[in-house]
């Protein structure tokens, strides 16, 4: 069973935990074998099939390490031109195509699912859901798929774009709210896939034609696509990998198409980093994705440190914003700190990451806290 793993953990706790204590580093030429050594020993360490990963700095790629390999049967070193699938970051993607929508004056924020399905016969307990709550976790949405759903959609090759729109109106024409919209935080991969909906309905577009429009065309990440990476003639690509009794093995299941935008984008780790960068400087204004504005309301949280597809923390008088992903085959992570200009991406075919990562947030303690001081010097 395609099991589609919601996570959003807090890691506060974890950025508070004891630093490992390192002297700062003065220049660009100690953070790479730094950085490799760092990677190196956790992917040893842990086991991992495969990881890569890449520390910038104001816009320039400081540091890369990759390890491991395609897969555990007769597998091909990992390479950083590679794709990995980044599970629920795909969520930011779809908060920022919806910004795009928004700017174009098609939708608004605060546009109700009473106006967006005016002719539906939605429940009346749906109808005063925002566009903004979907997308923050706030509209009372159930967390996933039932098991019957999941299973029957890991590998569907009907038309996704239908069937999610059957399937959204279908729940909100017969399922009540979970809690009262508005009211408290439930992670939801089912929510985005009303919102994927709503893109469907305002943009005239299947919800990966418009992605691929709006998004990944606007900032040329050529190596973008749906669903796990597939290997070609010319170009080999990773397998992810689930875990039974500590032994890591292939996994082909997939997240079910009708909630891809939940979690279903793939992509290499370079095409990441520039859609971080687009975040990065969108909200200082210097990004031409989207306005100013725009990038300053996707990052802003309404409770419980979630904004729209990414996760505000402020730690150590270092704010920064994030996002994982982890279809228990596969994991991702997405940080930003922009006081010191530093981005970090991880990627991995291997599931077992996502239940390991607090190894990560060691490295990126360890790491901010060397760049602060060298930045303050």
């Amino acid at each position: 069973m395609a099991r589609f793993s919601t996570a959003f953990i807090s890691i506060k706790c974890l950025c508070l935990a004891v630093l490992i204590l390192a002297s700062p580093i003065n220049r660009a030429s100690e953070l790479q074998p730094r950085y490799d050594q760092a990677i190196k020993s956790l992917y040893e360490q842990l086991g991992l099939v495969g990881i890569v990963s890449l520390l910038s700095i104001d816009g320039d790629i400081q540091a890369q390490a990759s390890y491991g390999s395609t897969s555990v049967l007769f597998g091909e070193p990992l390479t950083a031109d590679m794709s990995f699938h980044i599970g629920s970051i795909t969520k930011s993607f779809t908060a920022t195509l919806m910004a795009k929508l928004v700017e174009q004056g098609q939708l608004n924020w605060q546009d109700t699912l009473g106006e967006l399905f005016a002719d539906d016969n939605i429940l009346p307990a749906w109808k005063a859901v925002t566009v903004a709550q979907l997308l923050q976790h706030r509209g009372g949405v159930r967390a996933n798929l039932n098991v019957i759903d999941m299973l029957r959609y890991s590998y569907y090759s009907g038309d996704a774009a239908a069937t999610r729109e059957h399937k959204a109106l279908a729940y909100l024409k017969e399922q009540a709210p979970e809690y009262p919209p508005g009211s408290t935080m439930l992670y939801s991969n089912l929510g985005y896939m009303i919102a994927s909906v709503i893109i469907q309905r305002t943009s005239g577009l299947s919800w990966e034609q418009a992605m691929q429009k709006h998004v990944f065309n606007a900032l040329q990440l050529n190596s973008a696509g749906f669903g796990p990476p597939k290997s070609t003639k010319t170009q080999a690509q990773p397998l992810g990998h689930n875990r039974n009794m500590g032994i890591a093995f292939p996994d082909r299941n997939k997240v079910p198409s009708i909630i891809a935008a939940a979690g279903d984008i793939h992509m290499n780790i370079a095409d990441l980093w520039r859609y971080g960068e687009a975040h990065r400087l969108g909200a200082d204004g210097k990004s031409a994705l989207l306005k100013r504005q725009s990038f300053q309301t996707l990052h802003q949280p309404s409770a419980d440190h979630y904004a729209m597809g990414w996760v505000l923390e402020d730690t150590q008088d270092r704010p920064f914003y994030w996002h994982n992903g982890s279809d228990t085959r596969w994991y991702a992570l997405l940080l930003i700190v922009p006081k010191i200009g530093a981005s970090y991406i991880f990627v991995s075919n291997d599931g077992l990451l996502m239940r390991k990562q607090a190894a990560l947030w060691e490295i990126i303690n360890r790491f901010n806290r060397q760049l602060a001081e060298a930045h303050n010097q």
